[in-house]
């Protein structure tokens, strides 16, 4: 047997807004009016970049397309069954309300969008999540700051 799908697994590092499909990116582009140029796509189902920098810009492109909770909600939920096709029984994902709030969500309602979607995945196909919020290094210590108390002062049981 050549399949790892019969081993129960967990996925203890991943960026929930990586986990974007190329299929999942085009879709939330034409719903949310958000124009992306295919040089971001390897193929079909991959993504291309040249080096770690080229990575980060792409990824920030295919973070523009997330707009709403309800992006968030199926974003999850898509991620989370996917998981539980590979037989993962646990997900601990890191999530970027820094990124949601660029895009005028609130912390609050991205997270809700998050939170439903491990639900409903939950009550499909058994597979429990927790989440990290995540602090973009790069725009700088007092964004991670105000991160880190967003979360200190909203506590969460799914964070």
């Amino acid at each position: 047997m050549n399949s790892t799908k019969h081993i129960p697994k967990a996925e203890i590092h991943v960026h929930l807004e990586a986990t974007i499909s190329p299929e999942l990116c085009r879709k939330f582009a034409k719903r949310n009016n958000v124009i992306i140029d295919n040089n971001i796509f390897g193929g079909e189902y991959v993504y291309s970049w040249i080096d770690f920098y080229d990575f980060i810009k792409k990824y920030d492109i295919v973070t523009s397309v997330i707009h709403t909770p309800e992006d968030y909600q199926e974003l999850t939920y898509n991620y989370l069954k996917e998981c539980a096709e590979e037989n993962v029984l646990y997900v601990e994902a890191m999530v970027s309300s820094t990124h949601a709030k660029q895009k005028g969500m609130t912390y609050h309602s991205f997270l809700e969008g998050v939170v439903e979607g491990a639900k409903q995945a939950k009550s499909d196909f058994g597979i429990v999540s927790k989440y990290i919020m995540n602090g973009i290094r790069h725009l700088g210590a007092k964004s991670v700051h105000l991160t880190a108390k967003e979360v200190l002062d909203n506590p969460h049981p799914d964070l």
